[in-house]
């Protein structure tokens, strides 16, 4: 009854003189009594006031504290604000309310004061108690063995065992063999380290998890590889892969077993386990959902991290994301979204299969590839290489880091998936079935059966393809309409392209045929055989193209001519010329160049602008090479000089024409022939008899200009052959001569030197 009705007391308020218990000894009331009041505070809540202080008791006349917390004493010390327990609402002052003995204890010696740890907070009622172990820092753990700390069932103590055997392994250089010091011990709790449930544990497991990985060599053998790939499956399969913890720190992890494992492997694992997730008889709706998006999410990281040369469509997982785009749940809409984004970032355009979706969806995906930019918008680098990649790589000194997979130019004709255009044909369609029908417009629509069918980024080859040809070659002759023979052309270069070199040989057969049609201005047109026939050049090697079509370049047709010089000029700068043959202008220069130099002088105007012109291209791209002058500049006549120094100018860069500071040097002994006589004769002319009779000067006698100085600025050839003139017949300095017989020549196509 006295310990309750003690505990129903309030607590003393701060300044309140402190009142002597009812079952305190009568020694202690008196001992309170008399002494001196002092106002003093420990660290802890102490009630102290104005004018008296409690001395501390006997020991042996304390109780035991009901909660086990003693109060120590130490010196008095000012309490600081806000440790002490204001009083309860409506209770009397702290004066004449005694403190329950339940509540603290004192303990012999000092001043009464109570002292707590530091740092305790705190209890209700206003007296500070010991630190318990719930308020103590985190241990160290260090002293005992890993291996007991890996098996415990604290969690501190495998967080512990787990960073330090992280910190182990990070340290470990390359060639440590994988069943020494720590990684032998962390491989032999791998399974607890992927069973961790609590994000503080998943953190610290799965953190050690990623430098064993990175770390640890051997990894790429065919046992522990199977070990290291059934961790995306123990991932995908985990019961907390919907927390944020790891949703954050697992696909890392499955972008190292990649690394490792390649792409192939680990995406068919992905499928794999998303296949048995799918028909598990048990399975709880929202977290299979949960489960479904974390997959779409890692095929999403495999991509973004190496690229569309390793995650090729052809390994399956686009179906699977054109399945599910259209779900309910919005994360597995956002993962399956993202997928495709950054599939048509790669790819250049949306892929072929997602122009199969509904409507809406092909609008938000649209809408998604719109709202990137520039740099977003295009793919063309990796950001990782495959383990073994990376080691060749670094044994060759050939490069670092992901740029160098991209060091080869990638060709995402290898990436699409192939479509067998066949099987996309209406059953019963024939192609011979057009030569039987008698309208047209009949005959366009069949065959834009054909074209619709076969217009895909990759076709699947198919014996079907040779059973055309016949049929394709007897159109592509003899057709005159232009809407059929415009779906004829259509079907052949959309099937060169699709199929490439297993189209080869019907190419060759058809290439000839296309292209003697070129002295037909009616069909010879952009849009119905010029661009068909380049797309031939998917099929066959340039070459070939080249040959073929050299026999028009000195046709006699002007309109011939003219188109085969310009449909192989943009040849050199078509895609498919520059993936199989980049240096086709270094490369065929020889034959190029004896092709054209005939062109230079024709009789048609429009030909030898367009000969001049090619020939400027050639020469710019070949001006390193030894064999310009030889093979080009010194055979282009005189009098067609002028025309290919403008065509050089027209190409816009910023070096001066090879030709106007070569010209004197190369054809010196040609163009002063006649002026050197006519000076020689007393300006009698080269018609005279000493014009006939005489030789040329020696170059030796000539002194030009420096060479440097007239490569750097070039000089109009008047200017240079005038000192010749004024050394032999007197004449005045050459800034005073106009003109001259050898600029007349190579003004005129009548009168010059030929």
């Amino acid at each position: 009854m006295e310990a309750a009705a003690a505990e129903a007391q309030p607590p003393a308020a701060e300044g309140a003189p402190m009142v002597e218990a009812e079952d305190v000894a009568p020694a202690l009331a008196t001992a309170i009594a008399e002494e001196p009041a002092e106002s003093c505070s420990g660290q802890g809540a102490h009630h102290a006031s104005g004018d008296s202080g409690v001395p501390e008791p006997p020991a042996a006349a304390a109780p035991a504290p009901a909660g086990g917390d003693v109060v120590s004493a130490g010196p008095a010390v000012p309490a600081p604000a806000g440790d002490l327990v204001a009083p309860a609402d409506g209770a009397e002052p702290a004066a004449e309310a005694p403190t329950p003995v339940s509540d603290a204890s004192v303990s012999a010696g000092g001043g009464g004061v109570p002292e707590a740890a530091p740092g305790a907070p705190a209890p209700a009622g206003g007296i500070l108690v010991s630190a318990g172990e719930e308020f103590e820092e985190v241990q160290d753990y260090s002293h005992e063995p890993l291996e007991t700390r890996f098996e415990s069932k604290s969690l501190d103590r495998r967080c512990s065992a787990y960073n330090e055997v992280a910190a182990q392994m990070s340290k470990s250089e390359e060639g440590v063999p994988t069943d020494d010091g720590p990684f032998t011990l962390f491989r032999k709790h791998l399974g607890s380290c992927l069973g961790e449930t609590l994000p503080k544990g998943q953190d610290a497991a799965l953190s050690a998890l990623t430098v064993y990985l990175e770390h640890c060599v051997g990894l790429e053998s065919e046992e522990q590889a199977a070990e290291v790939l059934g961790f995306v499956r123990k991932l995908i399969e985990h019961k907390s892969i919907d927390k944020p913890k790891m949703q954050q720190l697992a696909p890392g992890v499955v972008v190292l077993v990649a690394e490792i494992c390649e792409c192939p492997s680990t995406v068919k694992e992905i499928l794999d386990c998303l296949t048995e997730l799918e028909g598990a008889k048990k399975k709880t709706q929202g977290f299979l959902k949960k489960q479904i998006a974390f997959a779409i999410k890692l095929v999403y990281q495999l991509l973004a991290e190496f690229g569309l040369p390793k995650m090729s469509p052809k390994l399956g997982y686009v179906p699977v994301v054109l399945k599910y785009i259209a779900d309910s749940d919005r994360g597995i809409r956002e993962a399956c979204y993202s997928v495709l984004v950054e599939l048509s970032a790669w790819m250049g355009d949306m892929p072929d299969a997602a122009k199969t979706m509904e409507e809406p969806q092909k609008k938000e995906l649209t809408k998604r590839l719109t709202a990137l930019s520039e740099e977003e918008r295009t793919r063309t680098e990796a950001k990782r290489l495959y383990r073994g990649e990376r080691k060749a790589l670094a044994i060759t000194g050939e490069g670092q880091g992901g740029s160098a997979a991209s060091s080869k130019p990638l060709d995402r004709y290898d990436c699409a998936e192939a479509v067998d255009a066949l099987h996309r044909l209406p059953k019963g369609w024939c192609i011979e079935k057009v030569f039987s029908m008698e309208k047209w417009k009949e005959k366009q629509q069949h065959l834009q059966i054909l074209a619709a069918a076969v217009d895909a980024k990759k076709l699947a080859p198919s014996e079907g393809y040779a059973a055309l040809l016949p049929a394709l070659l007897r159109l592509l002759k003899s057709e005159s309409n232009i809407p059929i023979l415009t779906e004829v052309a259509k079907c052949i270069g959309l099937i060169a392209r699709g199929l490439r070199g297993e189209f080869d040989r019907p190419a060759r057969q058809l290439l000839p045929v296309a292209l003697s049609r070129i002295i037909d201005k009616s069909v010879w047109k952009q849009n119905i055989l010029i661009e068909r026939v380049e797309q031939l050049l998917w099929a066959m090697p340039f070459e070939v193209f080249l040959e073929e079509l050299r026999q028009y370049l000195s046709s006699k047709s002007t309109w011939a001519k003219k188109e085969a010089m310009g449909l192989l000029l943009r040849t050199l700068d078509l895609p498919q010329v520059q993936q199989s043959c980049p240096d086709a202008a270094q490369r065929f220069f020889p034959s190029l160049a004896a092709s054209l130099l005939p062109a230079v002088d024709d009789s048609d105007n429009g030909v030898r602008h367009e000969a001049c012109g090619f020939l400027a291209v050639l020469v710019h791209r070949n001006l390193s090479s030894p064999n310009v002058g030889p093979l080009v500049l010194d055979k282009i006549p005189a009098h067609r000089q002028t025309s290919f120094e403008e065509e050089w100018h027209k190409l816009g860069v910023d070096l001066p024409c090879p030709l106007s500071c070569s010209a004197e040097d190369r054809s010196r002994a040609n163009s002063l022939t006649s002026a050197v006589a006519r000076c020689r004769a007393g300006g009698s002319g080269a018609d005279g008899p000493a014009g006939r009779n005489s030789r040329p000067t020696s170059p030796q006698h000539v002194r030009p200009g420096s060479p440097l100085r007239e490569r750097m600025v070039p000089e109009s050839p008047s200017k240079l052959r005038q000192p010749v003139g004024s050394r032999a017949g007197g004449r005045e300095p050459a800034g005073q001569q106009r003109s001259s017989a050898p600029v007349r020549s190579r003004s005129t196509d009548s009168s010059g030197v030929q």
